[in-house]
Order: C-alpha cells, then sequence, then structure tokens
C-alpha cells in the first residue's frame, strides 16, 4: 500500500506541475472613463497619470480621437499613464499587450517586471494604429505598465493574470496530508 500512495503522489505532482497554468484574459478598452481625475480604476487597473518630463502638467483625454480599434482610447498629450493591477493574493501577470498610435515622434509602452523592463516606443506613425506585447521578452511577473507620449493613443491593453505556481505546490502537499491521514 505504501508503494501505490508515493506513486500516486508523484502522478498528482508531476501532472500538477506540468499542466499550464489557466490564463484569465482583463482588456481596458478605455470605454468609460471621464478625464475629471488623474487616477481612475476599471476593473484590475489602476490608472495614475502623471506629467511627462519636462512638462509640469498633464493633458489627457478619453476619446475617438484617431479612429482606435475599439470605441474609445487614452489620448495623451503629454503625460504618462502608470497603469498597475489589482490582482488577488498569489496571482500574477506573465503579458501585456497594447495597440498605439503616435502624432509626436516618441509614443512609449514600458512594461516593468521583476525581473527587468521592455520598453518599445515608436515613431511618428500619422496616426496608424500598431500593436506592440511582451512575447519573448524575459522580465518576469509584470508589475506595472506605463503609457507615455507627448501626443498619442493607446487602446487595448490586454494582461495575462495568472496563478501563483506556488498555489499548485500547496495543493500537492495537500494531497499527500490526505493521503498520509488516509493510512492512519
Amino acid at each position: 500500500m505504501k508503494k501505490i500512495d508515493k506513486m500516486f503522489l508523484v502522478l498528482i505532482i508531476s501532472l500538477l506541475m506540468s499542466a499550464p497554468a489557466i490564463a484569465t484574459q482583463y482588456t481596458e478598452g478605455f470605454e468609460y472613463h471621464t478625464p475629471d481625475s488623474n487616477t481612475f480604476t476599471s476593473g484590475i487597473f489602476q490608472h495614475n497619470i502623471v506629467p511627462m518630463p519636462p512638462v509640469d502638467y498633464t493633458s489627457w483625454d478619453i476619446s475617438t480621437f484617431g479612429s482606435p480599434p475599439s470605441g474609445n482610447a487614452l489620448d495623451l498629450w503629454p503625460a504618462i499613464d502608470e497603469v498597475t493591477f489589482d490582482l488577488n493574493q498569489g496571482e500574477y501577470i506573465d503579458y501585456a499587450s497594447i495597440q498605439l498610435s503616435d502624432y509626436s515622434n516618441g509614443t512609449t509602452f514600458e512594461v516593468t517586471g521583476s525581473l527587468g523592463t521592455y520598453t518599445l516606443t515608436i515613431p511618428f506613425n500619422g496616426g496608424s494604429w500598431e500593436f506592440a506585447d511582451t512575447t519573448g521578452q524575459n522580465i518576469g511577473n509584470i508589475t506595472m505598465v506605463r503609457l507615455m507620449s507627448a501626443e498619442g493613443l493607446f487602446d487595448n491593453l490586454t494582461v495575462n493574470v495568472l496563478p501563483e505556481p506556488a498555489s499548485l505546490l500547496l495543493l500537492s502537499m495537500g494531497s499527500l496530508a490526505l493521503i498520509k491521514k488516509r493510512r492512519l
């Protein structure tokens, strides 16, 4: 019986550790906001709009300017939107993407993670919409996304939220406890 219990435990642990975590995808489409405050919340997205140096003021709007891909877009001229996330205990973000457009030569998508930062600055593109994401970047768990522009547009900020791998390990350890309890 002992040998079967150990084999069962090894099987459970290997299945849990090899199974991909199921991601939940969240998208900020900038559809329901008005610029009455430089901080606002939308689902898990926590926005804090700050001045873009060297200026000491912010100018921004949620608008249909530039024909956004999905209704409205965040228009920064100039400003920085520092986006953080309201996650549950044990969750983390492993991927971020955005659609962006530039009217000023320097609209930037910057993603900060536990292992580093990924920055993509697009040159003036006359309002064409471009797609940027963190695929292939080794930045670790994402903690902040910064959207920066002297005059640019952002739409469909998308992130993948996953449960922490340690949660799977705890589930495995719980299985071990049940097996031991059954033996007693």
